[in-house]
C-alpha cells in the first residue's frame, strides 16, 4: 500500500537537507530557517522605520524641501507642457531614491495651481514634466496664453523663478528671468485643410472676377 503525506514547504526543505547530510554530501550546507526568517523580518522592520523617519522630517511646506531652479513651457496647440528642474533637500532626495516620487506629485501639481487640468507625466530626483490641457484660448487663428501665477491660489510663489523659457511650436524659444508667473505669449494655430481649401476658393473667385 502506498501512502502519500503532504507537508509544508519548510518541512520539505528540512527533509531534503537531511537526506543530503545523511548521504554524506557536504556540498549543501545546513540551513537554519528560523534565522533566515528573523533576518527577513528585521530587514523589513528597518526599511519601514527608515521610511517613517524620512516622512517625519519632511517639512509641511513643499517650498522648504523643493526649490524650483528653472521652468520650460512648451506650446502644443491649445495645450502646454512644463519641464521643471528642481533641487531637493538631502532627506527628500534619499526618500525619492528609495521609495519613488509619488509624495512629490501634489506639490508639483500645486506649482501650476492656476490651471484647472494638470497632470504629472514624469518625475525624478532632479526634475519633472507636467501637462496642462487647454492652457491657451483660441482667438482668430491664434492660441493666447495668459500670464498665470505659479503656485496655488492660497500659496502663490513669492520668490522669483530664476529662468522661465517658452518654446514655440516652430522651434524658436524666448527666455524670461526672475518671474513668479508665466508670461503673456501666443502662437499661431495650424491651418486646417478646410481653411486652406476655403482660401483657394476665394482666390479662384477673385481671379475670375478680375477677368
Amino acid at each position: 500500500m502506498r501512502v502519500e503525506v503532504q507537508v509544508g514547504p519548510e518541512k520539505t526543505a528540512d527533509a531534503l537537507f537531511g537526506l543530503y547530510r545523511d548521504n554524506g554530501d557536504s556540498a549543501v550546507p545546513s540551513v537554519n530557517h528560523e534565522d533566515i526568517w528573523v533576518k527577513m523580518r528585521l530587514s523589513a522592520l528597518m526599511a519601514a522605520l527608515f521610511s517613517m523617519s524620512i516622512l517625519v522630517v519632511l517639512p509641511a511646506s513643499g517650498s522648504e524641501y523643493l526649490h524650483i531652479n528653472d521652468v520650460t513651457m512648451r506650446l502644443e496647440g491649445a495645450n502646454a507642457s512644463f519641464d521643471l528642474n528642481y533641487t531637493l533637500d538631502t532627506f527628500s532626495s534619499i526618500y525619492v531614491m528609495f521609495l519613488g516620487c509619488r509624495f512629490l506629485e501634489p506639490e508639483l501639481i500645486s506649482f501650476l495651481g492656476g490651471y484647472s487640468d494638470v497632470k504629472l507625466v514624469r518625475a525624478d530626483v532632479g526634475g519633472a514634466t507636467l501637462f496642462v490641457k487647454d492652457a491657451g484660448k483660441y482667438n482668430s487663428g491664434y492660441y493666447l496664453f495668459d500670464s498665470t501665477p505659479f503656485g496655488s491660489k492660497d500659496e502663490p510663489v513669492k520668490e522669483g523663478i530664476a529662468s522661465f523659457s517658452v518654446v514655440y511650436p516652430e522651434g524658436r524659444s524666448r527666455t524670461f528671468y526672475n518671474v513668479t508667473a508665466t508670461q503673456n505669449v501666443f502662437s499661431q494655430a495650424k491651418k486646417t485643410s478646410s481653411s486652406q481649401s476655403t482660401g483657394k476658393t476665394k482666390n479662384t473667385h477673385r481671379s475670375s472676377m478680375g477677368r
